[in-house]
């Protein structure tokens, strides 16, 4: 890989890492608030209409019963993994990783809009 790219990827595996840190804290505070051990509010709780709180107890909050963020922590997991091995040369096959990490990234985006448009058309609130 050349400079060039080598950043954008750098940049992807950052971006990965955050996304594993927001996913980690809302699985957190989801099970604070549903176990009853949240012991104030979420830094996420802005106002009325920026509330996780309003999400994480809503019904589009789990999917099989298992809660959203979850879900999120663990597919963000898997990406994070591909792109770490796509960047750092770790697979015989790159271009095969490349367009995995490529698929699983779009699949995350798409699945990001369709939750956004769940909290746009029923919740009338959003978590960031």
């Amino acid at each position: 890989m050349n400079s060039n790219q080598s950043w954008k990827f750098y940049l992807a595996l950052l971006a990965s890492f955050a996304a594993l840190a927001t996913h980690f804290y809302l699985s957190k505070h989801y099970f604070e608030l549903n176990l009853g051990l949240s012991s104030g509010s979420a830094v996420c709780n802005i106002n009325s209409t920026f509330n996780c709180d309003t999400v994480s107890a809503s019904k589009f909050a789990t999917l099989f019963g298992i809660p959203m963020a979850l879900w999120g922590l663990t597919t963000q997991l898997i990406v994070f993994l591909f792109t770490l091995a796509y960047s750092l040369g770790l697979t015989t096959d790159r271009s095969r990783t490349g367009r995995y990490t490529f698929y699983l990234s779009l699949f995350v985006a798409v699945t990001s809009v369709i939750m956004g448009g769940i909290s746009l058309m029923f919740l009338s609130s959003y978590c960031l």
